[in-house]
Protein backbone atom coordinates (compact mmCIF):
# COMPACT_ATOMS: atom_id res chain seq x y z
CA UNK A 1 0.00 0.00 0.00
CA UNK A 2 1.29 3.42 -0.73
CA UNK A 3 1.36 6.40 1.65
CA UNK A 4 -1.57 8.22 0.04
CA UNK A 5 -3.87 5.24 0.45
CA UNK A 6 -2.90 4.75 4.07
CA UNK A 7 -3.41 8.41 4.87
CA UNK A 8 -6.78 8.39 3.11
CA UNK A 9 -7.92 5.35 5.06
CA UNK A 10 -6.71 6.79 8.34
CA UNK A 11 -8.25 10.17 7.58
CA UNK A 12 -11.52 8.56 6.57
CA UNK A 13 -11.57 6.54 9.76
CA UNK A 14 -10.89 9.66 11.80
CA UNK A 15 -13.37 11.69 9.77
CA UNK A 16 -16.11 9.16 10.48
CA UNK A 17 -15.29 9.48 14.18
CA UNK A 18 -15.26 13.30 13.91
CA UNK A 19 -11.52 13.52 14.72
CA UNK A 20 -9.52 15.96 12.62
CA UNK A 21 -6.31 14.83 10.90
CA UNK A 22 -4.30 17.22 13.03
CA UNK A 23 -5.22 15.12 16.08
CA UNK A 24 -3.62 11.92 14.65
CA UNK A 25 -1.03 10.80 17.14
CA UNK A 26 2.66 10.82 16.46
CA UNK A 27 2.67 7.04 16.84
CA UNK A 28 0.05 6.64 14.08
CA UNK A 29 1.99 8.97 11.77
CA UNK A 30 5.23 7.09 12.39
CA UNK A 31 3.45 3.76 11.85
CA UNK A 32 2.13 4.98 8.50
CA UNK A 33 5.61 6.09 7.54
CA UNK A 34 7.13 2.72 8.43
CA UNK A 35 4.46 0.82 6.56
CA UNK A 36 4.92 2.90 3.44
CA UNK A 37 8.72 3.32 3.40
CA UNK A 38 10.21 0.39 5.25
CA UNK A 39 8.29 -2.63 4.10
CA UNK A 40 10.39 -5.77 3.79
CA UNK A 41 10.67 -7.04 0.24
CA UNK A 42 10.50 -10.77 -0.54
CA UNK A 43 14.23 -10.94 -1.27
CA UNK A 44 14.94 -9.51 2.18
CA UNK A 45 12.77 -12.21 3.73
CA UNK A 46 14.85 -14.80 1.88
CA UNK A 47 18.10 -13.36 3.25
CA UNK A 48 16.66 -13.26 6.77
CA UNK A 49 15.49 -16.86 6.35
CA UNK A 50 18.95 -17.99 5.22
CA UNK A 51 20.56 -16.33 8.24
CA UNK A 52 18.08 -17.92 10.63
CA UNK A 53 18.53 -21.30 8.94
CA UNK A 54 22.33 -21.02 9.23
CA UNK A 55 22.00 -20.24 12.93
CA UNK A 56 19.76 -23.27 13.42
CA UNK A 57 21.97 -25.66 11.44
CA UNK A 58 25.44 -24.65 12.63
CA UNK A 59 24.74 -22.71 15.80
CA UNK A 60 26.15 -19.37 16.89
CA UNK A 61 29.59 -20.79 17.81
CA UNK A 62 30.26 -22.22 14.34
CA UNK A 63 29.21 -19.13 12.32
CA UNK A 64 32.45 -17.12 13.01
CA UNK A 65 34.54 -20.10 11.89
CA UNK A 66 32.54 -20.34 8.66
CA UNK A 67 32.91 -16.60 8.10
CA UNK A 68 36.69 -16.86 8.57
CA UNK A 69 36.85 -19.75 6.11
CA UNK A 70 34.86 -17.73 3.56
CA UNK A 71 37.19 -14.76 4.10
CA UNK A 72 40.27 -16.91 3.54
CA UNK A 73 38.74 -18.45 0.42
CA UNK A 74 37.99 -14.99 -0.97
CA UNK A 75 41.55 -13.86 -0.17
CA UNK A 76 42.99 -16.88 -2.02
CA UNK A 77 40.70 -16.24 -4.99
CA UNK A 78 41.74 -12.59 -5.22
CA UNK A 79 45.42 -13.58 -4.88
CA UNK A 80 45.14 -16.20 -7.63
CA UNK A 81 43.29 -13.87 -9.98
CA UNK A 82 45.89 -11.14 -9.38
CA UNK A 83 48.73 -13.57 -10.11
CA UNK A 84 46.98 -14.72 -13.29
CA UNK A 85 46.51 -11.13 -14.38
CA UNK A 86 50.20 -10.40 -13.74
CA UNK A 87 51.22 -13.45 -15.79
CA UNK A 88 49.00 -12.33 -18.65
CA UNK A 89 50.54 -8.85 -18.51
CA UNK A 90 54.06 -10.35 -18.57
CA UNK A 91 53.18 -12.44 -21.61
CA UNK A 92 51.70 -9.40 -23.32
CA UNK A 93 54.92 -7.46 -22.72
CA UNK A 94 57.17 -10.17 -24.26
CA UNK A 95 58.35 -9.49 -27.80
CA UNK A 96 56.23 -11.18 -30.38
CA UNK A 97 57.63 -14.24 -32.13
CA UNK A 98 57.37 -12.47 -35.47
CA UNK A 99 60.35 -10.30 -34.52
CA UNK A 100 62.50 -13.41 -34.01
CA UNK A 101 61.19 -14.76 -37.34
CA UNK A 102 62.12 -11.45 -38.95
CA UNK A 103 65.64 -11.71 -37.53
CA UNK A 104 65.93 -15.30 -38.78
CA UNK A 105 64.86 -14.22 -42.27
CA UNK A 106 67.31 -11.29 -42.21
CA UNK A 107 70.19 -13.63 -41.26
CA UNK A 108 69.16 -16.10 -43.98
CA UNK A 109 69.06 -13.37 -46.62
CA UNK A 110 72.42 -12.01 -45.51
CA UNK A 111 73.87 -15.51 -45.99
CA UNK A 112 72.20 -15.80 -49.41
CA UNK A 113 69.64 -18.45 -48.40
CA UNK A 114 66.26 -18.41 -50.13
CA UNK A 115 63.42 -18.26 -47.56
CA UNK A 116 60.35 -18.52 -49.77
CA UNK A 117 58.13 -21.56 -49.12
CA UNK A 118 60.26 -22.80 -46.22
CA UNK A 119 59.33 -23.25 -42.60
CA UNK A 120 61.16 -21.58 -39.76
CA UNK A 121 62.85 -24.85 -38.84
CA UNK A 122 64.05 -25.44 -42.40
CA UNK A 123 65.52 -21.94 -42.56
CA UNK A 124 67.27 -22.44 -39.19
CA UNK A 125 68.79 -25.76 -40.37
CA UNK A 126 70.10 -24.13 -43.56
CA UNK A 127 71.64 -21.29 -41.54
CA UNK A 128 73.37 -23.80 -39.26
CA UNK A 129 74.67 -25.78 -42.27
CA UNK A 130 75.91 -22.59 -43.92
CA UNK A 131 77.63 -21.50 -40.69
CA UNK A 132 79.42 -24.87 -40.40
CA UNK A 133 80.91 -24.53 -43.90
Amino acid sequence: MNMRRLKTKTYTAHKSCNISPSRISLYETFSLFLLSKMAIDPIEWIVIGIIVLALIIWGPSKIPELARALGRAKKEYVKASTELENEINKIAELPSPSTSDDKLIEIAKSLGISTEGKTRDQIAKEIIEKAKK
